[in-house]
């Protein structure tokens, strides 16, 4: 007997196919491989895995930041460095990972500098750009920044409340580069005309 197929007007309908649930286990894998793309994209979807994974993490900052796809974010002060940047896969201090790194791979190696000259050259130039020229650190209303202007007009600071959470607010290495919008929103946010912000840019002008 030949089937001649369903009846006009019949639509048959599937169950949607349920993605197995994600289980992390060690560290946050931040790569851009197809696996670690597909278990964000499965934990930016999915109520339970979130949850499961906020009781591993206990911080929703580092798992926001994971399901984003980003290597770091801010979360509490260190203290070696001081510095609130984190990496994403470890929870670690950013700043003391990269210190700990060879030379060459925190620093770009062009191609004429492949010489033993060449090669101090950069060195010498890289430890002058971290070369401090101003510091300033200024308490007030709450608020309390650190600011440290070095050779060649770079800029990093920090802000964070005085009392209760620890997490820097504001923790930016190229302070200097936000425009005139971006930089009037900021003061008016954490410290005002007469605020710890202010005085802190006006020390290191």
């Amino acid at each position: 007997m030949v089937s001649r197929g369903p009846k006009a007007g019949y639509t048959r309908t599937f169950e949607p196919v349920q993605q197995p649930h994600v289980a992390i286990t060690g560290k946050l894998n931040t790569g851009r491989t197809p696996e670690a793309m597909r278990r964000r994209e499965h934990i930016r979807g999915c109520t339970q895995c979130q949850q499961s994974l906020l009781r591993q993490v206990h911080n929703p900052y580092r798992v926001a930041a994971y399901v984003d796809g980003r290597k770091t974010y801010t979360g509490d002060r260190c203290g070696r460095c001081g510095r609130c940047t984190r990496r994403v896969r470890d929870g670690s201090c950013w700043t003391c990972h990269l210190a700990r790194r060879p030379w060459e791979q925190r620093h770009a190696w062009p191609m004429p500098g492949r010489t033993r000259d060449g090669l101090a050259a950069l060195r010498a130039e890289a430890r002058r750009a971290h070369q401090e020229l101003a510091r300033a650190d200024i308490e007030r209303d709450g608020w309390r920044v650190l600011g440290v202007a070095y050779v060649g007009g770079r800029q990093h600071v920090r802000i964070w409340r005085t009392s209760g959470d620890d997490r820097c607010c504001v923790d930016n290495p190229q302070f200097q580069k936000l425009d005139r919008a971006a930089l009037a929103a900021t003061i008016k946010q954490y410290g005002g005309p007469q605020g710890a912000l202010s005085e802190t840019l006006w020390r290191l002008a």
